[in-house]
Order: structure tokens, then sequence, then C-alpha cells
């Protein structure tokens, strides 16, 4: 069983959201990369024929530039005992 609280689970999990016939899914992972991490984040399964797709891919991009990729940058930088700083932002 899912511990509630770790929607995301392990590296590499999927969260899967379905609104009208649209069915998305958030992957993501964790790199090492020189002296820190890549987190690589793909939101996928969209059909770009689909008018309604088309419109929730423009509305969830927005949100993804302008709320949580800026709140996670938010969240990460902030300083954590026992953990270095995260360096660089690529928004």
């Amino acid at each position: 069983m899912k511990d509630p609280h770790n929607t995301l689970g392990n590296p590499k999990d999927t969260l899967m959201s379905a609104g009208n016939d649209l069915n998305s899914a958030v992957t993501w992972s964790l790199i090492l990369e020189g002296g820190g991490t890549r987190l690589i984040l793909i939101h996928e399964g969209f059909d770009p024929q689909a008018h309604s797709h088309v419109r929730a891919h423009r509305l969830m991009a927005g949100g993804w530039r302008g709320q949580i990729l800026k709140k996670l940058t938010e969240t990460l930088r902030r300083p954590r005992s026992g953990y270095p700083p995260v360096r660089g932002s690529r928004t």
C-alpha cells in the first residue's frame, strides 16, 4: 500500500489524471549530474489532433511554467539542515 503522504512514491513513478477523455501522465526521474541532481519531469498523453487536449495542454503548460516550477524552485532553495543548497534553475 502506498503512503498517502507520498503521492509520487519512488523515482520514475507515474501519476494519472483524467479530464473528459484526457488521460495524461507526469513521470519524473532524478539523475546525478556533476555535483548535483537533475530533475526531469515529463507530462505526456496529449493527442495533438483533439481540440480539448490541445486546450488542456496550453492551460497546463502555463501552470507548469508559472506555478509548479516556480514553487518547486523556491522550495528547493530553502536551507535544510544536513543538505547542500540547490544551485541553478531552468524554468
